[in-house]
């Protein structure tokens, strides 16, 4: 099929339409297995990614305008564990004048579906006694956290070019870097996140 001129017109309007649309619908609600999940739809412009069954796993969100002068500018495009949260996140973040940008990959420790956990969260927050409700928390928390077991990216910090990995706890435990003046340097580091050892050009 030749692809005429008047055809071009025409692809390049429903290309527009179609973008237009994306940038001003909001993110809807959560849902697990086509039902809300108790997260109310955000107000940024993207959408989000649903499985088989009709629960979402995953999303592409974005923002961007200068306040006072600074840029305020997001973008993110994840996939989920089935059943939990982003297991790997393309991000760009930049805010109250720093930035970052990379890929993170996180796990989850399997358990029982997100509505239970939620439930059971609500109902720990109904507890009358603060001691009891709180480590009551403390413990659902570290049921639904996730642990980043990779990070590829540019650093928040000091703008270096960084690769991290941790261990199964989250701890960080190699981390190589680039900074802003071309040095190198791989770490080791220990559980206690102390480095033991660092290599660079001249070691």
């Amino acid at each position: 099929m030749r692809l005429t001129a008047r055809r071009r017109r025409r692809l390049w309007q429903a290309y527009t339409v179609l973008t237009t649309a994306v940038a001003l619908v909001a993110v809807t609600a959560v849902l697990e297995h086509g039902e809300p999940l108790g997260f109310h739809g955000g107000n940024r412009p993207g959408m989000i990614f649903y499985n088989d069954e009709g629960s979402e796993n995953g999303g592409l969100v974005f923002s961007g305008k200068l306040v006072d002068g600074v840029p305020e500018a997001f973008a993110s495009l994840t996939f989920d564990q089935y059943g939990r949260d982003q297991a790997v996140a393309l991000q760009y973040v930049d805010a109250g004048g720093t930035r970052r940008a990379g890929l993170a990959i996180s796990d989850f420790v399997p358990g029982p579906p997100m509505r239970q956990l939620l439930a059971e969260r609500d109902s720990i927050e109904q507890l009358v006694d603060d001691s009891v409700r709180n480590e009551a928390l403390r413990v659902w928390r570290a049921r639904v956290r996730s642990t980043l077991r990779l990070y590829v990216g540019r650093s928040r910090d000091d703008g270096a070019a960084l690769v991290s990995l941790h261990d199964f706890a989250g701890r960080q435990r190699l981390r190589m870097t680039v900074d802003s003046t071309g040095a190198a340097r791989i770490e080791f580091l220990d559980e206690n996140r102390n480095v033991v050892r660092s290599i660079g050009p001249e070691d």
